[in-house]
């Protein structure tokens, strides 16, 4: 996709918006665009911006009021600003998938192989299940401890597969339980390819999975619940964003991204708000894929810990808070082994507040253990830190 192409594609999305969804067409009008103005890539900075608090708020008047058939919900977690719901169709999905494969292709992979999940979350009774139909073997996060780590290792090695795919911190607690144990991977073990996202990548771990594993073969990947932005890992170890997928724009070092993938509900200029350390803004392959950053640097929280002592990633920590209402934002913070405290900002009392919070803890008991306490604190805004963020996860054990 040359900038030329993404223009087209952009003043079809853009026109669509206008003509075809009540929310952008009176936001334009009220701040006097119209897409007849889209000449040339430049013209991309007369499109209003679109904040995350728009999409909460009319989210509804933001899908295309002309399409036809089922279309599904998708909610992004809420633990820093209150959910959003997106919609989407099945084409969505394929595209997204499509998207996800092309970047993994890039060390080998191909869809329908098959892959070691370190991500999502499991029941507490088992170290791992195998979705045989999906070609995936997910490994409890939380459970992993040395007693099942054999069996663990075992279950993998009998799927044969090839690929290793999650949260980067997941994997490298299964690496350190196994040199932990054995002091190495059996020689049976023979998977050399990993493909991390979901989290902050360090150096560090990409220098244990290169030391255990010689000839490892690694991608990063990022992107959101949202789906404006794609980039992985080139061959020269930085990202490379897809312009197929959207068009997206760096901005005092922030994404604003309008994703192509989604013709239900058009995300156009929509801020994301995750730093990152840009190396060209235009193509640097025969490849174009533009824009090429060298770090992203997401929010950088803390790892906490069950009751039992079992690491607790903190990407993990979002699924309680996903298809929140009231609840708008969440600082956790670990104070013992059993005691947490929740910080939570929320505008609405009473009832409804009460009713979601019994239902919050509830599920933060399922990811940390029945025993743990959770005491909390109504405020109206939690404190930003200087960069507008918060660390919304915090151990001080």
């Amino acid at each position: 996709f040359s900038p030329h192409i993404c223009l087209s594609v952009d003043k079809l999305l853009v026109s669509q918006a206008y003509n075809n969804t009540d929310y952008y067409k009176k936001k334009y009008d009220q701040a006097g665009f119209h897409p007849s103005q889209l000449k040339n890539i430049d013209d991309l900075i007369l499109i209003p911006k679109l904040t995350r608090d728009e999409v909460r708020e009319h989210g509804e008047n933001m899908v295309d009021n002309t399409l036809s058939g089922k279309l599904y919900k998708s909610v992004t977690s809420g633990t820093t600003a209150k959910p959003l719901t997106i919609y989407r169709n099945r084409e969505t999905a394929q595209k997204e998938w499509a998207a996800i494969c092309y970047q993994w292709s890039r060390i080998g992979y191909q869809p329908g192989e098959g892959r070691i999940e370190f991500r999502g979350i499991l029941p507490r009774t088992t170290p791992f299940i195998h979705l045989k139909h999906e070609r995936i073997l997910r490994v409890n996060l939380i459970e992993m401890d040395p007693n099942n780590i054999d069996s663990i290792v075992n279950a993998i090695i009998k799927t044969k597969y090839d690929y290793i795919h999650g949260y980067p911190g997941s994997i490298c607690k299964f690496i350190k339980l196994v040199i932990a144990k054995h002091g190495s991977f059996p020689p049976e073990f023979k998977i050399r390819k990993f493909m991390l996202a979901s989290e902050n990548i360090f150096d560090w771990q990409i220098e244990m999975i290169r030391e255990i594993f010689k000839g490892a073969i690694i991608i990063c990947h990022y992107g959101q619940a949202e789906k404006v932005a794609l980039g992985a890992w080139n061959n020269d170890e930085n990202y490379h964003f897809i312009p197929s997928y959207g068009i997206t724009e760096i901005q005092q070092n922030t994404i604003i991204g309008t994703s192509f993938i989604s013709d239900v509900m058009p995300l156009i200029r929509y801020e994301v708000n995750d730093a990152m350390d840009v190396m060209s803004e235009t193509p640097v392959s025969e490849k174009c894929l533009y824009p090429v950053v060298n770090k992203i640097r997401g929010r950088i929280e803390d790892i906490t810990y069950t009751t039992e002592g079992k690491e607790v990633p903190p990407a993990l920590v979002t699924f309680p808070f996903k298809n929140l209402r009231v609840i708008e934002s969440c600082k956790i913070t670990q104070i013992g082994k059993l005691d947490f405290e929740l910080l939570v900002q929320s505008q609405q009392k009473g009832e409804k507040l009460e009713s979601e919070l019994k239902e919050l803890i509830q599920k933060m008991k399922m990811v940390y253990g029945n025993e743990a306490n959770f005491n909390y604190t109504i405020t109206d805004k939690i404190p930003l830190l200087k960069s507008g963020k918060f660390k919304w996860v915090e151990c001080k054990i």
